[in-house]
């Protein structure tokens, strides 16, 4: 059985689901799991910072080499790797076959051009950025865990429900999405954390600030229960995204919910439009279809229906993992002897 380290920032429990994904495609696992940290705060910031940085980062590297001394694995995949050295990269790939899935954009990654190139292969997170990376390279958003995201036959409690983080492009939409649904008497709730930070929430986005339900973080089993009482989830990308799709188009899907997200081009490659997902061009489009969808409830429970298949088929963690674990073995190195970590 072949063996894979999985190193990450366990963040939403991706790396996990990750791991699910892995042991489903026949893989022994081991997780390697860090804290949020990135090797930019080692060179920037007040010389405390910088200093507190660097140590943080000589733990973390050590311990991710002697992982891979003691575990001999034959692959290691590095979800961002932003607090990952060169010459630790440059060691793993020496001893295993080594992969990046990157599930920011590089720009928001800032990864050294160097450490990008140090990895066998590179999976992206953003298609506008397979130029800048050294081949071989290939575009791969994340996938849905089924064991998170599945349907709870719930009774509907929103019309329109929208969960995430107040990101400044999503604002002015929401607030116009709340003043609709006010003016029509629609259940509309907004959950996610840090809207009430905002400043000037109340004054300039008014008809969002009633909308608020929830402003803390939520776990899945929260996300997936409000995916399921809602007629419709809205799904805005982060503007990173300027052609990919994000990981709630998936979990949306695979929650059974019917969802309307801002159209990206990657959206008809795996999804088919009108049929297993509906998208919006902008904010007018959107709030026209708000309301053809509630009125519409065999249509709109079709649709999701679809998606929830096609999710199910192919777009889960383990057919995620698999493409990689195919791509990992052709770049599985001999088994070297194993001298001494780099200082």
């Amino acid at each position: 059985m072949p063996h894979i380290l999985v190193c990450g920032y366990n963040h939403h429990g991706y790396l996990d689901s990750v791991a699910r994904g892995f042991a489903a495609a026949g893989w022994r696992v081991e997780l390697f799991a860090h804290r949020n940290a990135h090797q930019r705060k080692a060179v920037s910031g007040n010389p405390f910072s910088r200093l507190k940085s660097r140590f943080v980062l000589g733990r973390l590297n050590g311990r991710l080499q002697e992982a891979v001394r003691r575990g001999r694995p034959d692959a290691v995949l590095f979800i961002n790797a932003g607090p990952v050295l060169l010459p630790t990269l440059q060691w793993v790939a020496e001893r295993a076959a080594s992969a990046l899935w990157a599930v920011d954009a590089l720009e928001s990654l800032q990864l050294p051009p160097e450490n990008l190139a140090a990895f066998h292969c590179r999976f992206l997170f953003e298609p506008a950025d397979l130029g800048r990376a050294p081949a071989p390279c290939a575009y791969l958003p994340y996938g849905f865990d089924p064991q998170f995201y599945h349907p709870l036959g719930r009774e509907a409690a929103y019309d329109v429900s929208f969960v995430g983080a107040p990101h400044e492009n999503r604002l002015p939409f929401l607030d116009r999405v709340a003043a609709l649904c006010a003016e029509r008497g629609l259940r509309f709730a907004v959950m996610g954390p840090g809207y009430r930070r905002e400043a000037g929430l109340e004054r300039n986005f008014p008809a969002l600030a009633r909308a608020l339900a929830v402003d803390r973080p939520l776990d899945a089993a929260e996300i997936n229960e409000i995916y399921n009482r809602s007629k419709i989830v809205l799904n805005i990308h982060h503007t990173q995204s300027k052609d990919g799709i994000n990981p709630r188009t998936f979990e949306i899907a695979g929650a059974g919910a019917f969802q309307l997200v801002d159209h990206k081009k990657m959206l008809e490659r795996f999804f088919a439009p009108g049929e297993e997902i509906i998208s919006y061009a902008d904010t007018g489009d959107a709030l026209e279809k708000i309301l053809r969808y509630l009125r519409d409830d065999a249509g709109r429970m079709a649709v999701a229906a679809r998606a929830r298949e096609r999710a199910l088929r192919e777009h889960t963690f383990a057919a995620r993992c698999a493409g990689i674990a195919r791509s990992l073995a052709a770049f599985a190195p001999p088994a070297p002897p194993l001298p001494a970590c780099p200082e």
